[in-house]
C-alpha cells in the first residue's frame, strides 16, 4: 500500500519534454550543492539498477530536510509529497526492509529519524536504522526460516534509500555505508523556500514524473548495453574520485552518483533539453559537489572512529581535572 503513489505518466516528447527536464533541474539551486546534487543524481542512479547505496539528509527541526527530499521522490509519482512519503523511521524494521525490497530500481525516501524516549528506545531506533542501512549497503537481506525450518528467500534491497532526520545512525562501520549530507536551517546553503513553493507546484503538476517517465523511455532501448558496460564506467570514475585518506566505500558511492548522472546528462542532450555547452558545465557543478560532499563523508566517519573518540574523550577528562594520570 505504501509504494501505491509511485504511478509515471505517459512520456511527453519534444518541447514538453524538454519543460520537464529543466524543471526538475531547478531541484539543484533550492540548497547547497552538497546537498541537492547527492539527493537528485539518486533519482538517475536508482533507475539504472544495482546500486548499494543510501543517503542520509540532517539538520535541525524547521530546516526543510522533509521538503527537499519529497522533490526528489516526487519525480516516481506526483502524490508522493511531504505527507505522503512510502517510508518512516518510526516503522518497523521488518516493515521497512519488505519496503525496500519491493522498491525495486527507484528512490525510496524513509523521513523522520529522530530517536526519542528512553536510553532503551534510543538504542532500539540506532538499531533498526543500522539493519536497514546496513542491508542496502551490503544489498543482502536477513535470512529467515519457514516453520518447517527450511530457509525463506532471501529479500535484499533492490533500490536506492534516501533517508532524512534530525539525528545521524551510529556506528562507524555503517556511516561508511551511508552518505551523510547537511542541511542548515539558517545561512549560506539552507534551503531557499521562495523557490520551494514553485518546485512543489511544479511537482504536484507532475512536471518532475515527467521527466523521469522520459528517461526511462529513453533508458529502455540501451538498457542491456548500459547494464553491461555500469561496472567500467562505474570503476573509472571511483578511479578518479579516490583520495587518500577516505574510506574505500566513500569513492565508490560518488562514482556510482555520477554515473547516474552522465546517463541523465547524455538522455537531455539527445532529446534537446540541454546544449553540449550547458551539460558540460552542469558536469563540473556537480562532479565538483560530489567531491565536496566525499571531503565531509571523512569529517562523519571520524567523529565515530573510536580510538579517535577515546582519546578525545580521555583529554578531555585530564583537562576538566576529573582525572589524573596515577603514574607514567
Amino acid at each position: 500500500d505504501a509504494l501505491t503513489g509511485f504511478r509515471l505518466p505517459a512520456p511527453p516528447t519534444g518541447p514538453e519534454l524538454a519543460t520537464a527536464i529543466q524543471a526538475s533541474l531547478t531541484i539543484l539551486d533550492l540548497a547547497t550543492d552538497q546537498v541537492t546534487v547527492p539527493n537528485w543524481a539518486a533519482i538517475w542512479r536508482a533507475v539504472l539498477g544495482g546500486v548499494d547505496l543510501s543517503a542520509h539528509t540532517s539538520g535541525p527541526t524547521g530546516a526543510g530536510k522533509t521538503e527537499l527530499i519529497a522533490l526528489i521522490q516526487q519525480h516516481f509519482g506526483p502524490g508522493l509529497d511531504a505527507r505522503h512519503l512510502p517510508g518512516s523511521w518510526s516503522s518497523t524494521g521488518n516493515a521497512l526492509e519488505e519496503l525496500a525490497f519491493a522498491a525495486k530500481d527507484a528512490v525510496i525516501v524513509v523521513d523522520d529519524f529522530v530517536p526519542t524516549g528512553s536510553t532503551a528506545d534510543v538504542q532500539r531506533a540506532h538499531r533498526e536504522a543500522d539493519r536497514v542501512l546496513r542491508s542496502q549497503g551490503n544489498r543482502s537481506g536477513r535470512q529467515r526460516l519457514r516453520a518447517d525450518a527450511s530457509l525463506r528467500p532471501s529479500r535484499p534491497p533492490r533500490g536506492l534509500i534516501l533517508s532524512t532526520g534530525e539525528d545521524i545512525p551510529r556506528g562507524q562501520s555503517l556511516r561508511a555505508r551511508l552518505l551523510g549530507l547537511e542541511l542548515p536551517k539558517e545561512g549560506p546553503g539552507s534551503l531557499n523556500w521562495e523557490r520551494l513553493t514553485s518546485c512543489q507546484r511544479d511537482a504536484a503538476a507532475g512536471l518532475y514524473a515527467q521527466a523521469l517517465a522520459g528517461f526511462v523511455r529513453w533508458l529502455a532501448s540501451r538498457y542491456q548495453n548500459v547494464r553491461q558496460s555500469l561496472p567500467g564506467e562505474v570503476a573509472h570514475l571511483r578511479g578518479l574520485a579516490h583520495q587518500s585518506g577516505q574510506h574505500r566505500r566513500t569513492p565508490d558511492m560518488v562514482a556510482n552518483l555520477a554515473v547516474g548522472l552522465r546517463y541523465f546528462l547524455a538522455f537531455a542532450q539527445e532529446v534537446g533539453a540541454t546544449t553540449p555547452t550547458e551539460a558540460e558545465t552542469l558536469w563540473q557543478r556537480c562532479w565538483r559537489a560530489l567531491g565536496e560532499v566525499a571531503a565531509a563523508q571523512a569529517q562523519h566517519q571520524a567523529v565515530v572512529e573510536p580510538v579517535v573518540r577515546f582519546l578525545e574523550l580521555l583529554t578531555a577528562a585530564v583537562a576538566s581535572g576529573r582525572a589524573h594520570v596515577a603514574a607514567a
